[in-house]
């Protein structure tokens, strides 16, 4: 997720716009982009590094069956694992009647070269529309743009903004804009109403939050793609990547 080449990038921070970075939207419009979060209690019969391909199958069959209208997967696809799971998971992706957005690495991601190759080869068997990972990190690896599009790439939109245009056309360009941050809605609820994976898959009847909803699926680890945003300082939170993404999506959809 992380990206140079922002205009801010290395620089100290201005106060003007440190401001603008640090505003925040009143809620409740989270829940219109809910989760489906994948954690160690979820991976814990498992493999993890890559997720087991038929329990990706599964969950994202569940979500279609919750009446999800899009699912965006914030998995990357690196290497092959077992050829039944993953066959299995490209007919879950090319079957599913909801929208599907995959997340992919561009060319400035840090790949050998097999994996960049794999990731090309899979995602094109998928047939489903793909963009970058746009998380940009400045100088302090905190969190505070979206990422430009890089140049001449096989993905010229952003993973947000390609879930956003199922819902409605964006006009906002695709990257070096500020984050607008979703607070806490009053009620103490959480931002973006989530479920475990695993609860989804051994009770169905939770998947009724998901229902015509965009839901990202994602890793929720106390240790793997957590990252600072200028609210870690108000709250010491570290979201994962899957929450930032549901941030950019809902203010894509609804501008500040």
């Amino acid at each position: 997720h992380r990206h140079p080449g922002h205009p801010l990038a290395g620089q100290h921070h201005h106060p003007v716009l440190e401001h603008r970075m640090r505003l925040v939207r009143l809620g409740p419009k989270g829940s219109e982009t809910p989760g489906v979060l994948i954690d160690d209690d979820t991976l814990k019969d498992y493999a993890s590094s890559p997720i087991d391909r038929g329990l990706l199958a599964r969950i994202i069959g569940a979500i279609d069956a919750a009446g999800a209208s899009a699912i965006g997967i914030d998995v990357y696809f690196l290497k092959h694992t077992e050829s039944a799971k993953d066959a299995a998971l490209v007919e879950a992706i090319r079957g599913a009647k909801a929208n599907i957005v995959l997340g992919a690495i561009d060319e400035r991601g840090q790949l050998q070269q097999f994996q960049r190759e794999f990731q090309r080869e899979f995602l094109a068997k998928l047939g489903r529309p793909v963009g970058y990972l746009n998380l940009h990190h400045d100088r302090d690896d905190v969190v505070r743009f979206t990422s430009a599009p890089a140049p001449d790439t096989a993905f010229p939109k952003s993973f947000a903004r390609l879930l956003a245009e199922t819902k409605a056309p964006v006009y906002a360009t695709d990257g070096g804009q500020p984050i607008s941050w979703l607070a806490h809605p009053a009620d103490g609820t959480a931002t973006f109403a989530s479920v475990r994976a695993h609860d989804l898959l051994a009770d169905p009847a939770r998947g009724t939050v998901l229902k015509d909803h965009i839901v990202l699926i994602g890793g929720d680890f106390p240790n793997r793609d957590r990252h600072r945003i200028p609210l870690t300082v108000r709250d010491g939170d570290t979201p994962a990547g899957v929450f930032i993404h549901a941030h950019i999506i809902a203010g894509l959809l609804e501008p500040y």
